[in-house]
């Protein structure tokens, strides 16, 4: 990751916004061997409003920045932990000019963790990060193929999550897997891209599966057996779906476990349903484009088999064993420390923030009124009710979606189906910027509430994070 200074955009139309400068991040060549459109890091000296958001991601559009990216300083700071490998990029590149923009990156704090912690999690290399990008990019896989939702972009974005992995990986403690075990596999998918793509599809998840694994082998965890519990009436009736499940994948099917929404909350969009089963690629098979459906609501699967399904569980920030309901089976689950989830969340809900910061510029391009741009809008409006409701779930608290809308209502004046109706009447934008000043306050809501972070009294100079044990 390299940053240079750039003179070419003409920001002083960016009015009423406390900016003080930007700067072009490069990236190394892609997997197709080509240098990609550089990164625009806006630099703030304030927290920006709701209002401020909006402004400007409608601005930055006239400027015609590349890929344009909104940095405030408490932003700055949790990337400190939670990116620290953009942070120190960020920060080195202060100290190649005096101008009034390095200056100000020389002053910013780097946060450090209150809250004790495993031993083993690794906040300052990277790993934490890249355990997290890799879990939010590969966890989407199954329901892509059973949903037939991909296109070609989706797949490419897979593949340059995994070539971002490659570059990163080498300076984290991870020592499984190398930067060209990763690479020789992208390379090897490239022919298919075109003549079978679903094929690298399936591929990818479990690559992505053998990536993560590799990763995640030191957190540390409590084994827990989840069971079948005595199922009201209303219940059975709710969740009937089962059935049609066991006779699908027959001998293959090892366990189900509902999770999220459907377990608790009176309106819920879909049913999230983890499937452990013997035989991954036999399971996906029989699924793909299956889109299941029951009593008219989206039956969201992920199928995993017994190892992987423990990957994706070190990596998860919840606890199935505490919010799940095994719906058939016994299967054994990991259960993790409640400061090391809260952690998890905190990165998820980073990453999160930077990905409604991409969309900001983006959605103003959107005129389209089907179904999956709609579905895609949708999601990302509602990010910071669910990085509540993963916060929210660390500490014990199993909110329903109808708290977790109130409690954003009333501390956050965030109506997420006023946004949502907004932004089908068009204005795209002013829905994503409310989103994603929503976001970053939740994160700071909860750190300060819970005291998981604080600044760091030393100057930047000293890179070495000190771990609680």
């Amino acid at each position: 990751m390299f940053f240079y200074p750039d003179q070419n955009i003409d920001i002083l139309s960016i009015s009423g916004i406390p900016y003080v400068g930007h700067q072009l991040i490069y990236m190394p060549p892609n997997w197709k061997n080509t240098t990609p459109t550089p990164y625009t890091i806006f630099i703030m000296d304030e927290e920006l409003t709701p209002n401020q958001y909006e402004a400007f991601f409608k601005q930055i559009v006239l400027l015609e920045a590349p890929n344009p990216r909104v940095f405030t300083p408490r932003v700055l700071e949790y990337a400190s932990l939670f990116h620290p490998c953009f942070f120190e990029a960020l920060i080195n590149s202060s100290k190649e000019a005096i101008t009034p923009l390095n200056d100000f990156i020389s002053t910013l704090k780097r946060r450090e963790i209150t809250i004790p912690f495993s031993s083993s999690i690794t906040i300052s290399n990277g790993l934490h990060w890249l355990q997290s990008m890799v879990f939010l990019s590969g966890v989407t896989l199954s329901a892509a193929i059973i949903q037939n939702r991909w296109s070609s972009g989706t797949i490419e974005s897979k593949l340059n999550r995994l070539w971002q992995a490659s570059c990163t990986i080498e300076m984290t403690s991870s020592k499984g897997i190398t930067k060209q075990e990763i690479r020789d596999f992208i390379l090897k998918m490239v022919p298919y891209l075109s003549k079978n793509p679903l094929l690298v599809l399936k591929k990818l998840k479990l690559f992505y599966s053998k990536l993560l694994t590799e990763l995640v082998k030191d957190i540390p965890s409590e084994q827990k057996i989840m069971k079948i519990p005595k199922l009201t009436i209303a219940q059975k009736e709710r969740f009937g779906f089962i059935t049609d499940l066991k006779k699908l994948l027959d001998t293959n099917l090892e366990a189900v476990i509902l999770y999220g929404s459907a377990t608790n909350s009176e309106q819920f969009s879909d049913y999230d349903l983890i499937v452990v089963v013997k035989n991954i690629e036999d399971a996906l098979e029989i699924l793909q484009g299956k889109s299941p459906l029951y009593n008219g609501i989206e039956l969201n699967i992920s199928v995993f088999d017994t190892n992987d399904f423990w990957a994706y569980q070190l990596a998860s920030g919840d606890n199935l064993y505490d919010h799940g309901i095994c719906l058939y089976g016994n299967i054994v689950v990991p259960h993790k420390n409640t400061n090391d989830l809260l952690l998890r969340n905190l990165s998820f809900g980073f990453i999160r923030f930077r990905q409604l910061m991409g969309m900001g510029s983006y959605v103003q391009h959107i005129t389209s009124e089907d179904d999956d741009k709609r579905n895609l809008l949708d999601y990302f409006i509602k990010i910071p009710l669910n990085i509540c409701k993963g916060i929210e779930g660390c500490v014990g608290a199993v909110s329903t979606n109808e708290d977790i809308k109130k409690w954003a209502e009333e501390t956050l004046a965030f109506d997420v189906q006023m946004l949502k109706k907004i932004s089908r009447q068009g204005n795209h934008t002013k829905a994503i910027a409310k989103s994603t000043w929503a976001a970053q306050e939740v994160l700071h809501y909860y750190d300060q509430k819970l005291n998981i972070t604080k600044q760091k009294k030393q100057p930047t100079e000293n890179k070495h994070l000190i771990k609680i044990h």
